[in-house]
């Protein structure tokens, strides 16, 4: 005999843009080998937080649903089932402000479950099963290019995420544009440093928050004073957690920018970042090519628009930025320590690399074995 919960949607995507109520739906499952007697079979869901901030444990049931299936004669306290399987369909509609399933925080966690009982008589033990529900909300946001700009002491600033959601474990690329405001082609060589912050903050309402660094990476200004740009790879932890604001708590995601300038002022830049689920991530096209999780071109930001000819013939951003400095979080899997980036090397920028002597001067001469990748016509006669 066995007695099981099959659900026909374990994971519950909440959607605020939809009208159509989100329900739970599923059968709970008996089989006999043998006639049993029984009393009652019950279901019972039930939602249940504990938060708890240093020595303040505060636990709750935000959700409680039953159903009872077995009915009996006016007459009799028990009913005798024969052997076979024996189905009983049940179904709830969810409530649109429930929180999300948060699992593995500090600050508590949210979790859902049904739990089914086969009561028998006498001192007969019951038969109980369980089955877990996960809650997640789908993004209220689309899925774009997120931009900052603004100005500070005469220089133009622009910070683009070219996604505006992203999961757990992605690359997060953003490029990072800063010029004169009067001449956009005149290398800024006021920045010394260039701090990237990957933060975390958490409010358990109504008063109390926090915030976690989950990210550090510090590099010099040296790239600005070639072609104003940089491009800054952070990738997303696999603790994170994911976005989410309800009436109990609220988890937000944001990368801060810290310009420190030769004379020791800073100037600080927030760029919004959302953290979802996997599933609920749009697809994207990805360069199946490189493997790297790039996508397919954007069209070029204001930023891009403004530079002249000569910084954009040789555009080599992925290998550009300088080394980072020491100064960086730990990374959770081991790929993360390499700080290179692994985009393919192409036969054209090799061959604009070895022909033109100002790219060159740009960059490092190539090795003897990039040289010879290179078609025997590209290699020029001396």
């Amino acid at each position: 005999m066995s007695l099981q919960i099959l659900i026909s949607n374990p994971t519950i995507v909440l959607d605020d843009d939809v009208d159509t109520p989100t329900t739970l739906s599923g059968v709970v499952e008996l089989e006999l080998k043998e006639p049993m007697r029984l009393k009652a079979i019950k279901l019972t869901l039930v939602g249940r937080t504990k938060l708890q901030w240093r020595e303040n444990v505060v636990k709750r049931t935000i959700l409680t649903r039953g159903w009872s299936f077995l009915e009996h004669n006016h007459h009799k306290k028990s009913t005798i089932l024969p052997a076979g399987n024996h189905c009983w369909p049940f179904e709830a509609t969810l409530p649109d402000n429930l929180p999300e399933t948060i699992q593995g925080s500090s600050y508590g966690d949210i979790g859902y479950a049904l739990k089914a009982e086969a009561v028998r008589p006498f001192v007969a033990k019951n038969l109980i099963a369980r089955s877990g529900i996960r809650i997640v909300r789908r993004p209220n946001a689309p899925q774009q290019p997120v931009r900052v700009a603004g100005e500070y002491n005469h220089l133009t600033y622009e910070m683009v995420s070219r996604q505006s959601i992203h999961k757990r474990n992605d690359r997060l690329l953003i490029d990072v544009y800063m010029m004169h405001q009067q001449n956009p082609a005149i290398p800024v060589s006021s920045i010394q440093s260039i701090t990237t912050i990957f933060k975390e903050n958490i409010s358990i309402l109504p008063s109390t928050h926090d915030t976690r660094t989950l990210r550090f990476l510090r590099e010099n200004g040296t790239s600005f004073s070639q072609r104003n740009h940089t491009v800054m790879d952070i990738r997303i932890p696999r603790f994170t957690q994911y976005d989410s604001s309800n009436n109990l708590f609220s988890i937000k995601h944001e990368v801060e920018f810290t310009f420190t300038m030769a004379d020791q002022q800073e100037c600080r830049v927030t760029l919004p970042i959302i953290i979802a689920p996997d599933e609920l991530v749009p697809a994207l096209p990805r360069d199946t090519e490189h493997g790297d999780g790039e996508q397919e071109e954007w069209l070029p930001s204001y930023a891009d628009a403004l530079l002249p000819p000569m910084y954009m013939e040789h555009d080599l951003s992925p290998f550009s930025s300088p080394a980072s400095s020491a100064a960086t979080t730990p990374a959770d899997e081991p790929d993360d320590w390499l700080a290179a980036d692994t985009t393919a090397i192409d036969s054209h920028y090799l061959a604009t690399a070895l022909m033109d002597p100002t790219c060159c001067r740009r960059g490092r001469l190539p090795s003897y074995d990039t040289a010879m990748m290179m078609p025997t016509t590209a290699t020029p006669a001396f």
